[in-house]
């Protein structure tokens, strides 16, 4: 969810973020789609491509569960200046990014 929370990659690109299989993520997002978190629809440049995508009630979940996740770490976070706070997110979406 983390991953399709602010962006709506391919089936192909979400699996090589992740580093699986095209069949195993594509029955992780058959799963999530049957649970109502996923919707996938077809890329409008290449009709063989399907982007994957979050449905409004797993934006709300992923909303909370950053909020969660957030909580504990703002005591670590909030001692760092803005600068510092921008660097730390330019690092960690670098490491993210593969």
């Amino acid at each position: 969810m983390g991953i399709l929370r602010d962006r709506e990659p391919t089936m192909a690109e979400l699996a090589s973020y992740l580093g699986l299989e095209r069949s195993t993520v594509s029955g992780l997002i058959d799963r999530a789609t049957k649970r109502g978190l996923v919707r996938k629809t077809g890329h409008p440049d290449d009709g063989r491509s399907v982007r994957v995508s979050l449905t409004p009630e797993a934006q709300r979940l992923a909303t909370r569960l950053i909020a969660e996740i957030g909580a504990p770490t703002a005591p670590l976070t909030g001692r760092l200046n803005s600068s510092e706070q921008r660097r730390l997110t330019a690092l960690l979406t670098k490491v993210l990014d593969h």
